[in-house]
């Protein structure tokens, strides 16, 4: 047992050979460039001092054992697993660094996030914490130097003016002056003001940029050599181990942290990944964005929904393209392009001063309940009077030519409110989501379409439901319902009480029905199986398509061949026994309900099929970071409010403040954490407090 700690040693030993070589090359690089001695030989020094204190301890444990003093032995035992576990912790400590390495260049060569890759023998996380932030700092520079040429066209037009001078005796040399643009320098301040922003910003990237490439791969290799010297010895065990803790932190983690910061940008930005392209497993149906603005050619309507296609209709005419920028941005109804054609804006908004507009998440029909949002009955209203061509029905393409459609009976399909303003029924849209609902059964009952969904009297704002739920009109024209139109569903056996399971057919002859399907009194068929739904009876014809060939079930009409518990005897004997007529050639009544479209895809349950999956459909394969930083200082446009010159230095102050500030805090923690365990000594004043 005693050469198992040995043998484990020496794999990893062997293992540090192969994972930990260009990590030992970087410290030998950067280790050798420092005129001090002492980190020079770090190696060597590393090794004696393990030998040195592997000698005392040895010296220590022989003299507490020849003068009988257990204290001197205790220690001198607790010091030798210590010299130990040191070598294998300098061991490890190659290994997790080189391996971490190489996994960080197999994930940024897989992602190639910005096109970057890393080559074999690079430092891969150096490479894409220097790609980060180069790219933020040219963002920033680009913007500043864009600010700085309107200031200039700014205070040009501030300090030009127009003057009267009179030099006759009559006026007494009066001059009057008029500036021409005087409310150019409140855009005068507003450039210098975020003009100081971008100083700020840049002097934080290019520290942030510094730090990575002067301290973290330079400084960090000496700090990990001195506290791999320093751990070597008792005396300054815990400030080596504190010094290894810091150079793994600034060397490895703080630079995997802006790796992280990339991979997150889109969440951070722009919330949870919005559904795009070329999506994993993502229907076409799913793609279909909410259009920005339309417009109608030989009767048919066509559907903008990127900002470029506004801008084609318009042309590269700067008023033309000033329409386009206008439709795109809500300000304006509509706009007519030199074909003469009419273009209508789908995010222009009547009155702007009170808040209140369709959200874009709204914009889709039915009517998307499941966001918070779009239950603000402010917002129900504003997405009524949205124009039906401004929202998304996701229809599954060729759906009612699918065979798929077929398998699930008209009768036990869903039909979905897809009209699109409801406003003008009474108090309808004031109702609750979850009332809107009507049963398909009362169609055709005179008035049609009574029920809906009730709640008790005393809950809370009931006649939201009792009453305002009924104002809601209800159709088999999906286009004209706003509420949704369900099938009855449930055990055949509750709908159809007074009915048996083996009367439950539909299209047959009545007359080789069972006797006990008749009633006694009258001799007609059961009242209840009239009233027994069609989709808890089996089809005459599917009995039919089993096709038993003679002599099977030549005595045993259709009517009859029935399966299931408790049939009478002329079900289950003479010419329908099973002997004369195998269960192979009949079937079981429906024991619920539409089970039929059990296996039905959802999205052909409706009529007419719509995809209401595409939340789950359209998850991306990964989260990866496909576009360089700068791009995402490009986006969410519609998310922020005011001028474009401070939407743009607002949001790079995530990547300059917000996320170092993050990356800091995360560092100092797996520090703190990182030399405890190696028995460093550390104290952070208040960092606890931040958690």
């Amino acid at each position: 047992m005693k050469k198992i700690p040995l043998l484990i040693f020496v794999f990893i030993a062997l293992a540090a050979l192969s994972f930990s070589q260009n990590t030992t090359e970087l410290i030998e690089e950067q280790t050798g460039k420092v005129s001090l001695e002492l980190v020079q030989s770090w190696q060597l020094l590393a090794v004696a001092a393990l030998m040195i204190s592997t000698i005392l301890v040895a010296i220590a444990y022989a003299i507490g054992k020849g003068l009988e003093m257990p204290e001197l032995q205790a220690w001198a035992g607790t010091e030798l697993r210590q010299v130990f576990s040191n070598a294998v912790l300098i061991v490890f400590l190659f290994v997790a660094i080189g391996f971490i390495d190489t996994l960080s260049m197999l994930i940024i060569n897989d992602a190639a996030p910005g096109g970057l890759h890393c080559d074999i023998g690079d430092n891969c996380l150096k490479t894409v914490s220097i790609a980060y932030l180069d790219d933020y700092i040219s963002a920033a520079e680009i913007s500043i130097k864009d600010t700085v040429k309107n200031n200039m066209k700014a205070s040009a037009w501030a300090g030009r003016s127009v003057g009267i001078y009179g030099t006759s005796i009559k006026v007494g040399q009066i001059s009057l002056t008029f500036p021409l643009a005087a409310y150019k320098v409140l855009d005068v301040d507003r450039y210098s003001i975020v003009f100081g922003y971008y100083t700020g910003v840049l002097s934080s990237l290019y520290s942030q940029k510094f730090f990575i490439e002067q301290f973290a791969f330079k400084v960090g290799p000496v700090i990990l050599a001195l506290g791999i010297v320093g751990r070597s010895f008792f005396i300054t065990r815990k400030t080596g181990g504190l010094l290894i803790a810091i150079a793994a932190g600034v060397m490895f983690f703080f630079p995997a942290m802006y790796f992280f910061d990339w991979a997150t940008l889109d969440m951070m930005i722009e919330g949870d990944n919005a559904i795009v392209g070329d999506q994993f497993l993502c229907p076409p149906e799913c793609i279909i964005a909410s259009p920005l603005a339309y417009y109608t050619v030989g009767g048919e309507g066509v559907l903008l929904e990127d900002p470029n296609d506004v801008y084609d209709v318009f042309g590269t005419d700067e008023a033309e393209k000033n329409k386009a920028k206008k439709l795109v941005n809500g300000t304006l109804e509509s706009a007519i392009n030199a074909s003469g054609i009419e273009v209508f804006s789908c995010d222009y908004d009547e009155n702007p001063s009170d808040g209140v507009g369709c959200p874009r998440a709204c914009r889709e029909l039915p009517y998307p309940n499941s966001v918070p949002a779009c239950a603000d009955p402010a917002n129900q209203t504003a997405c009524a009077k949205l124009d039906k061509r401004c929202k998304v029905i996701r229809y599954v393409p060729g759906g009612t030519e699918a065979p798929e459609y077929e398998e699930c009976p008209k009768e036990c399909k869903i039909i979905p409110p897809l009209k699109s303003d409801c406003s003008g029924f009474g108090k309808c849209l004031e109702s609750r989501l979850d009332c809107r609902v009507a049963k398909k059964s009362e169609a055709y009952d005179d008035p049609p379409f009574q029920w809906r969904p009730s709640v008790d009297e005393r809950v809370e704002g009931s006649e939201r439901c009792n009453k305002f739920a009924s104002d809601c009109p209800a159709s088999l024209n999906a286009e004209e319902s706003c509420v949704w139109v369900m099938p009855e569903t449930g055990s055949c056996d509750n709908l159809c009480v007074g009915c048996p399971s083996y009367c439950r057919i539909k299209g047959g002859d009545e007359s080789n029905f069972a006797s006990g399907c008749f009633d006694s009194e009258t001799g007609g068929l059961l009242g209840a199986c009239d009233k027994c739904p069609d989709t808890c009876k089996l089809d005459i014809d599917d009995i039919k398509a089993l096709d038993p060939q003679p002599p099977n079930c030549t005595a045993c009409p259709a009517e009859k061949r029935i399966l299931g518990a408790h049939l009478p005897e002329e079900l289950t004997s003479e010419g329908c026994s099973k002997d004369e007529c195998p269960a192979d050639y009949k079937l079981y009544p429906p024991r619920s309900a539409c089970e039929e479209c059990i296996l039905t895809p959802e999205s052909y349950q409706y009529d007419p099929p719509i995809n209401m999956e595409c939340g789950d459909l359209c998850k991306p394969k990964n989260k990866v970071p496909m576009s360089s930083p700068g791009d995402y200082m490009k986006i969410n446009e519609e998310g922020l409010v005011g001028m474009s010159e401070i939407k743009n230095v607002s949001k790079m102050m995530i990547p300059a403040y917000l996320l170092p500030l993050f990356n800091i805090v995360v560092t100092l923690v797996f520090i703190k954490t990182l030399s405890g365990m190696i028995g460093g000594d550390i104290e952070i004043p208040g960092i606890s407090k931040l958690f």
